[in-house]
């Protein structure tokens, strides 16, 4: 596979329910985490597709690939998307917003090339930040795919529920009781083509746990010029000396709070890694991003996708996480925007750093056409080659 293909995928969804449909094995799983949207098979798929391509429903869109990393078993790509929504998003009011995206798409594929399973994440803060506030109400996912689905029943604002092992586990530090993260851990549907489950314990996991260990532990899983990335935090750190102006908070617990952070599987081998992962989070001083918790300890899944070099060390990464299923536990209304300091950043101030701003929309995105198009292929290209600069060539597990 290649961004080829990942950008017929991202295409299909404003053209067709069966165009998108046809991307998938017959028994395929396609998974927004942040949409709340788990659909197996193409009989659930065609409940759910073909809403994408009705613009009178769903609005415009631009929706461009930038990368892709990895082999036709395994596939991670990023892409950027601006939404021009009729009137609300999940059900928050858009007021005339279009507001501009991150996200990054993981696809395993059988023999055949058809996607098996997948998982899209996007930057939901980034969203909220380009919304109108006060935000009276928790975001509406609608579950229209499922069995005996009805709207009036359906609980689209209410979070998912904390798996019950993650609940029972202890606190970081720990130690973690084993039993229960084994109960947490299981090869995904669709993706036992490549899983390596003997991986998660060298590689997913410490590098989870030196999060809450110290700021040297975390750093010392990087090259001296690797490049973390969380862009939901609006964190793009490159080599250690900047790292070591953000990590080591993470460990303090009277600024942080205390955690469970737990890798569920790992995929791919030992050049690219991909490891979803649940987070449960106490923070100190009932707050999260400026935006008060009200005493909620939030539960929260994410995905991380790390390439390494010779030495396992990470060259690269990218963490994503579900800003919606935090934003549904949360106390409404929600009077302000999110806040993403940027500490590790070169001439830092608190006191000028514009936490609450969004970012930039590239120049080349706000000028390209919006769906059906066709896309300006010029701009694509200006486009994939600004964002892509730094990401790392990989065609292998």
């Amino acid at each position: 596979m290649n961004i080829e293909f990942a950008q017929a995928w991202l295409d299909a969804f404003f053209t067709s329910g069966e165009a998108t449909r046809d991307f998938y094995a017959p028994d395929g799983i396609f998974t927004d985490p942040i949409l709340d949207q788990h659909v197996e098979g193409h009989e659930q798929m065609m409940r759910l597709f073909p809403l994408w391509s009705m613009r009178d429903v769903f609005g415009s869109h631009k929706f461009i690939a930038v990368d892709y990393l990895g082999d036709d078993k395994l596939g991670v790509f990023h892409w950027v998307w601006q939404a021009n929504f009729i009137d609300n998003f999940l059900g928050m009011p858009t007021k005339g917003a279009t507001p501009f995206i991150e996200g990054m798409t993981v696809q395993c594929y059988n023999e055949d090339g058809k996607i098996t399973r997948d998982w899209t994440y996007w930057d939901a803060v980034q969203c909220l930040k380009q919304l109108p506030y006060p935000i009276e109400n928790p975001p509406a996912t609608p579950h229209l795919w499922r069995d005996g689905w009805d709207q009036n029943t359906d609980p689209m604002t209410a979070p998912r529920p904390i798996p019950p092992a993650l609940a029972q586990l202890e606190w970081s530090p720990g130690p973690y009781t084993k039993g229960l993260v084994d109960q947490l851990r299981v090869v995904p549907t669709g993706a036992e083509r490549v899983a390596r489950m003997d991986l998660i314990d060298t590689r997913a996991q410490p590098w989870l746990d030196a999060f809450f260990t110290s700021g040297e532990a975390t750093r010392d899983f990087y090259t001296p010029d690797g490049t973390f990335e969380d862009p939901i935090l609006d964190q793009h750190v490159v080599g250690h000396e900047r790292m070591m102006r953000l990590f080591p908070l993470w460990s303090m617990r009277d600024l942080f709070g205390t955690h469970k952070f737990i890798a569920t599987d790992y995929l791919g081998g030992e050049r690219l890694g991909v490891f979803n992962w649940v987070w449960q989070a106490n923070f100190l001083g009932d707050v999260f991003l400026g935006m008060p918790t009200g005493g909620a300890q939030p539960f929260i899944d994410g995905i991380t996708v790390q390439v390494y070099d010779d030495n396992g060390k990470v060259i690269r990464d990218w963490t994503f996480w579900d800003g919606i299923q935090l934003a549904k536990q949360l106390p409404y209304p929600i009077v302000e925007p999110p806040q993403t300091p940027h500490m590790w950043r070169d001439g830092y101030d608190p006191a000028t750093d514009d936490t609450s701003a969004p970012r930039p929309i590239p120049a080349e995105l706000e000028k390209q056409n919006w769906s059906p198009g066709p896309y300006d292929g010029n701009l694509i290209e200006e486009l994939r080659a600004k964002l892509s600069a730094d990401v790392p060539t990989v065609t292998s597990l």
